[in-house]
């Protein structure tokens, strides 16, 4: 429990059109509700005069896990530049195996562009596809939870969990 608790989560994706922003705040909602205190938007967390960009870059470095949603309705400039700074910035090559892109993908194929999809490929980033909420959710807390246990003895040495 301390370790669920004390794992910060951050997800990514599109906040346009507004309900798009709606569906990031039930996923994390979600997530704390299973436990998972500490996930959070970056929007969460936005100091005054910091720009969503260098926020985004921040959490990105320092979050435990990383979760980066793209949808078929988001316009995802926002989420294909935060990918492309994991993939591509030096200093995210340790962190690349704590990021999760999930995909919703249907009849009609991925949400990714395919511009994404050569970051994804070449640095081996872990992709989890879903058709609606309901195996989003149970794709959500598999995912952190095999991160927990991964990270459980981190978190539980920090001195304040």
């Amino acid at each position: 429990l301390a370790a669920k608790g004390g794992m910060s989560i951050t997800l990514y994706g599109s906040y346009q059109p507004p309900p798009e922003k709606i569906f990031l705040e039930r996923q994390r909602d979600f997530l704390r509700g299973n436990g998972y205190s500490r996930a959070c938007l970056v929007s969460d967390g936005l100091a005054a005069g910091i720009d969503p960009l260098t926020a985004s870059k921040r959490h990105l470095l320092h979050s435990d896990v990383n979760f980066m949603f793209f949808t078929k309705k988001g316009r995802g400039q926002g989420i294909v530049r935060e990918l492309a700074y994991v993939a591509e910035d030096p200093n995210m090559t340790g962190k690349i195996a704590d990021c999760v892109v999930f995909d919703e993908a249907g009849s009609v194929g991925s949400s990714i562009p395919q511009l994404s999809w050569s970051d994804i490929s070449s640095r081996r980033i872990e992709v989890q596809r879903f058709e609606n909420e309901e195996i989003l959710h149970v794709a959500l807390l598999a995912r952190a939870e095999i991160f927990a246990m991964r990270k459980r003895s981190d978190i539980e040495a920090r001195p304040f969990v």
